[in-house]
């Protein structure tokens, strides 16, 4: 085209690019500017020529950026129809730019410079190495220009590197490959011309004018460096002896560019953080082994932590740390797989390095060391180096400090303080970071006492010594210095103490027992450092079990657990206790049930004097509340599970239930009427304030004393696990027909007959109170009464964060009786459910057999559930039902089949039409972002989330019904199929089979029509993780159907259809779809032989090839045996299936690119050596190598 003309449209271009960028102009005129733009791009014949025209000198950036987008858009979307002469146009004229097309390095814009790097990589993806040979020469001939050029052609290289290898979004397979191949073939060359800048621009470096250019270009080859570290070969990193690595770690030391020194750190940290085979890390044993590279990283560490603190140097040593951490776990890595591996030389200079960096204030840092300290422990051979014990020892003695909770941001008196304000935006945050933080610190300590178990008691014993000597202030606070010192020294000395019995010496016991004497003499009266001598003790309490002499001491323990349980400050009524004495109260409560559960037979000769005790306590008018009685029930009941004898565990029972027995008797009639329910607990009344003046609180608190205490007496009585003294102690009430014995549980002949069916009318009861009925006959103060608790609704936004702010009153606000009110009929749900869950799992068959159970569960727990709340219902999926039905011996699984059959119709309606409700309300735009929205769309918000909490939850059931129970849902669900992958139907390795209970419950037909609707169901619905638990039941499901002949194809056309279906509403999501095409070529591959309507189903997809469902077809009903059957038979359903796969909103206006493949690269054939022996062969080779001479 003429020039003039050219330049002319270039012109009316710069107009139209200088309107859609200015602010001033209309959007009406910046829209039409923009489509301008667009069009040209898209349909302009000159949109190269223009674009060279524009990317010139002198024309501003914005004008010279956008000439170089319409040169790409040509690149990108056109090259596969360009001529010859505009390819070579585009190539020339970009060349033409990287040779003096741009400013000088520190003059041009970052933009500019990746506009034009970008040009080159998208050529060199179409061309390189097939058409374009010369590429690597022009790159080395540009390099030679200046060092302007030279960074141009460092950034080609590493956008190269990225787009193919690294993020890998070259969307051609086969030109990845191919570009993949030449990278790898031509890296000695590469990876030379990397070194060669690298260490001439080193010696370049001068004054400090001078350096600003050599420095630059360090810093970018170092940048393109990491870019090509992670997949090279082992081998181009150890080129020339390691050449590259030990300029890296020299790069460490050089103080006169900071960037230098970070992009140094980071290329060595990628390299150690490669995964693979002994081969394959070589590279660290060039690291290993050479003195000079622990040496420059030691000095690199000293240097650093000399600096003030500083948020670059404070980057660079947490850099410095990862490369320390890594050269240390590839250390591991080796020494493990090959046990004549020794331990470098400079092991102990290695030691020096982790050790400085983990007396580090920072805590982020320190976590990093940890997690290489915690693998040395657990390493057989380093663990066992007298070198290395040295240092464990000194790691020990850095415990406590670690341990304590201090460097919260908002504080500043700290040293971690200034790191953690570079870390941790909020205390929140900080908190959040420490708790795992400290978690890691106790599992350290956990493995270093098995190593050095009299080292760690020691000190342990020494840091509980010293601060037991500490004064006390008058007033102490969660952030008083001596609490937070306190705190540790307890952290420390439990996971200390945690292990010290799998240790082969052990700390003497009267080592121990003079530190329990210790603590039972400490006599103090803060709230604070009472909780933390009760912990202390606790933990020392191994001991009394490591020596019978000790255990005299027993006796004195519980004198001061039970002065600890009574403590309140003077003038304290019950009513008036603070929440650090309640809290110190509970904690003497708990510590007893701890006792009792991990050292039953020590306290099982005391147990009438703890029994006189407690009950002495608990009669005494305004000394233990509700809650302290009940806790120390249980460590009763857990000591006497110890009796062996069911006669006296059962009589005890019925003594601990007795005080109950009457005040549940006489609340039957209240448990059977909504409106007697209301009256009695004071809904139906105005609020009272305060609470010591409301009678009906006191009748709460009657039915919560009851709830707590049958739950108690349920989760913790049982029988004793050895088959013998179960015989001996008379609880094996009878025998199964097979001989198995069947146990008889303490508390079932007091509970069932005498507890259970008013326990079944309360649940009713809380069912009736959301009937309108009910609902109307509250009083004002008490209309929101059944809203769920603020914490629940946080829990359930995910916005539950604690707030850690400094505040030195723990006190809490108190609550208002409506508040009250909530929490009471809260816990009163979730307790009923927790007692009927817990005696499936306690009583067994005694439960089971229950005549009529199921008939009278169908007629109280299920009943009215259209007007009960989604955050109510969970409590009876989860915590009752699914372990209702998981404990149910076989010999009882009918009874689960009324409970199904009401149950599983309900929640397939429920959620079909809450889910239809939830996508309405995301198509009115009523639902947003909890932290943007008004009141009313959290609402919406909370209603979406407890929705899915539900979905996942009763899936969790399906689960249990149908496979078993587990440990939760995986991506991969357990291998439980071990079938031949060369015959038969596709077999998943993932997938389960249907256990007995599920084939029982699936021939009854309502169960199993809403069970399967239901998975079908939730492939639509929008919720990731529901649908990929629902794709794992699927299978199994359609198997056994099939197996059994129940399929109509009306069936198998809904099953189809609903894969397909999820697969268009979720494929957006690539794990999802993944899922969904291995699910639907499963199900094709099973259901195809016999039903032909799963093929046209594959026909009627939109832009499908009958040649490829013919090809699919061919497959499955001629299948050819081999190891690919089940990878190509998938290959194929995804070509198709895709097709009509949702896109991401990201995608969803993209223009597709495609680059064509070029020629195959020539491959090296490999001749057999008896072949290459022919003399023919040898005369051909011969002719090949010398023939044109």
């Amino acid at each position: 085209m003429d020039p003039s003309a050219v330049h002319q449209v270039c012109a009316q271009l710069v107009g139209a690019v200088e309107v859609s960028l200015d602010p001033n102009a209309s959007v009406s005129k910046r829209r039409e500017a923009y489509e301008a733009c667009e069009q040209f791009k898209e349909n302009s014949p000159i949109c190269a020529q223009c674009g060279q025209v524009l990317a010139q000198l002198p024309n501003p950036a914005i004008i010279r950026h956008f000439g170089l987008q319409l040169m790409e858009h040509c690149i990108r979307h056109r090259w596969n129809v360009l001529s010859i002469e505009d390819k070579l146009f585009i190539k020339e004229s970009s060349m033409e730019l990287l040779r003096g097309g741009t400013l000088s390095m520190f003059d041009e814009q970052s933009h500019i410079k990746d506009a034009i790097a970008r040009l080159i990589v998208e050529m060199v993806k179409r061309e390189w190495p097939q058409q374009w040979p010369s590429f690597l020469e022009e790159m080395d001939a540009l390099c030679k220009r200046g060092p302007t050029q030279a960074e141009l052609a460092l950034l080609i290289f590493r956008r190269l590197a990225e787009d193919v290898a690294v993020l890998q979004t070259l969307e051609s397979n086969q030109r990845r490959k191919d570009i993949h191949h030449a990278l790898n073939a031509n890296m000695e060359s590469i990876f030379g011309f990397f070194l060669h800048v690298i260490n001439t621009n080193l010696q370049l470096i001068g004054n400090a004018e001078a350096n600003k250019i050599p420095l630059k270009l360090c810093e970018v080859v170092l940048k393109t460096l990491s870019a090509f570290v992670e997949w090279v070969s082992s081998a181009a990193l150890i080129y020339n002896n390691g050449q590259l690595l030990h300029s890296l770690c020299a790069l460490l030391n050089d103080s006169q560019c900071e960037p230098v020194l970070y992009a140094a750190a980071e290329c060595l940290v990628q390299i150690l953080n490669r995964k693979g085979s002994w081969e394959e890390r070589q590279f660290a044993v060039v690291l290993l082994q050479n003195p000079h590279t622990m040496n420059c990283i030691c000095m690199a560490a000293e240097r650093g932590l000399r600096c003030p603190p500083s948020e670059p140097v404070y980057l660079f040593l947490k850099l410095l740390t990862q490369v320390v951490t890594g050269l240390g776990s590839q250390m591991q890595y080796l020494l493990a797989k090959d046990a004549s591996t020794a331990l470098p030389a400079n092991f102990s200079i290695f030691l020096e390095v982790l050790m400085l960096f983990t007396q580090h204030p920072s805590h982020v840092i320190t976590r990093e060391c940890n997690s290489l300290w915690a693998a040395f422990f657990k390493h057989d051979q380093i663990s066992k180096n007298p070198e290395f014990i040295v240092y464990a020892k000194r790691w020990i003695e850095i415990s406590v400090p670690k341990c304590m909770k201090v460097g919260v941001p908002s504080q500043t008196e700290c040293a971690s303080s200034v790191y953690s304000t570079m870390d941790f935006d909020s205390d929140e945050e900080f908190f959040v970071f420490f708790h795992r933080y400290r978690a890691e610190m106790q599992d350290c300590l956990n493995q270093v006492t098995l190593i050095l178990p009299l080292e760690a008691f020691q000190y342990a014993e020494c840091c509980l010594m010293t601060v037991m000597s500490k004064e006390t202030p008058a007033v102490c606070s969660f952030f008083t210095p001596l609490v937070i010192e306190w705190e540790a020294v307890t952290v420390v000395l439990d996971s200390v103490l945690n292990k010290i019995l799998h240790c082969a010496v052990r700390p003497s016991p009267a080592a121990g027992l003079g530190l329990i004497k210790q603590c039972l003499q400490l006599q103090n009266n803060d709230p604070f450092i009472m909780s933390f001598v009760l912990s202390s003790i606790s933990a020392l309490f191994v001991f009394l079990s490591m020596d019978q002499a000790c255990a005299a001491t027993l006796p004195q323990v519980l004198q001061k657990i039970f002065s600890a349980l009574v403590f309140a400050l003077p003038g304290q009524t019950k009513d008036k206790r603070t929440r650090a004495v309640k809290n110190v109260r509970r904690h003497a409560a708990s510590l007893m049930v701890k006792l009792a559960q991990k050292y039953p037979l020590l306290l099982l000769p005391l147990f009438d004097e703890i029994k006189v005790t407690i009950n002495n306590l608990s009669t005494a008018p305004d000394q233990l509340s509700q809650l302290e009685i009940v806790t120390l029930q249980e460590a009763l009941i857990l000591v006497s599970n110890h009796f062996n004898d069911y006669a006296r565990q059962t009589s005890f029972i019925a003594e601990t239930i007795e005080p109950i027995s009457p005040i549940w008797v006489s609340l039957g009639p209240v448990f059977s009427d909504v409106r007697a329910f209301m009256s009695y607990v004071g809904l139906d009344k105005p609020p009272v304030e305060p609470s010591t003046e409301d009678t009906n609180g006191k009748n709460r608190s009657r039915i919560m004393r009851c709830t707590k205490l049958l739950f108690a007496i349920i989760r913790r009585s049982q029988w004793p696990t050895d088959p013998e003294l179960q015989a001996k102690g008379g609880f094996i009430a009878c025998h199964t027909p097979n001989g198995v014995p069947v146990q008889k549980n303490p508390a079932a002949p007091h509970f069932l007959p005498n507890f259970l069916p008013q326990l079944l009318a309360l649940c009713k009861t809380l069912h009736d109170l959301w009937k309108p009925e009910a609902l109307a006959a509250l009083s004002e103060g008490y209309k929101k009464c059944n809203d769920m608790v603020e914490e629940l609704k946080r829990n359930a936004l995910g916005t539950n964060v604690t707030s850690w702010s400094l505040v030195e009153s723990v006190e809490h606000r108190p609550q208002s009786p409506l508040e009250r009110m909530q929490n009471f009929l809260t816990t009163l749900y979730e307790h009923c459910y927790l007692i009927l869950g817990a005696a499936g799992v306690s009583f067994g068959h005694d439960f089971y057999s229950i005549p009529m159970l199921s008939e009278n569960l169908v007629l109280s727990v299920f009943t009215d559930l259209d007007h009960v709340p989604d955050y109510r219902l969970r409590s009876l999926i989860r915590p009752f039902l699914k372990s209702f039905i998981s404990c149910c011996p076989s010999s009882y699984y009918e009874i689960l089949k009324p409970l199904l059959s009401a149950i599983c119709p309900y929640m397939y309606q429920r959620l079909t039409n809450k889910w239809q409700h939830i996508a309405s309300l995301y198509d009115n735009g009523e639902i947003e972002s909890p932290e943007t929205c008004d009141t009313q769309c959290c609402e919406a918000v909370l209603e979406d989330n407890l929705n899915r909490l539900l979905s996942r939850e009763y899936f969790d059931l399906l689960r249990a019904v149908l496979i078993g129970s587990s440990p939760g849902f995986s991506a991969a669900a357990d291998e439980t199929m071990d079938v031949p992958m060369d015959a038969g139907p596709l077999n998943a390795k993932n997938t389960e089979v249907i256990s007995d209970l599920g084939k029982q419950m699936l021939s009854v037909d309502v169960i199993c029509q809403s069970i399967f609707l239901c998975v079908l169901k939730a492939f639509s619905w929008s919720d990731n993780t529901l649908s990929q638990r629902a794709t794992q039941l699927t299978l199994p499901l359609v198997k056994l159907l099939f197996a059994e002949n129940k399929l109509s194809d009306q069936a198998v056309s809904h099953i189809m259809c609903s894969i397909l279906h999820g697969l268009e509403v979720q494929g957006e999501h690539e794990n999802v779809s993944t899922s969904f095409t291995h699910l639907g070529a499963s199900v094709y591959d099973i259901l195809r032989p016999q039903f032909a309507v799963v093929k046209e189903i594959m026909l009627s997809i939109p832009g499908t090839s009958v040649e490829d469902v013919n090809r699919l077809d061919e497959k499955v009903l001629n299948p050819v045996k081999g190891a690919k059957r089940e990878k190509s038979i998938r290959d194929s359903f995804r070509k198709i299936s895709l097709k009509i796969a949702n896109e991401g909103t990201s995608k969803l206006f993209q223009k597709k690119v495609n680059i064509k493949d070029l020629r195959p690269m020539p491959r090296k054939v490999k001749v057999s050596s008896a072949l290459m022996d022919s003399p023919d062969v040898q005369h051909n080779v011969l002719d090949d190598l010398f023939g044109n001479w």
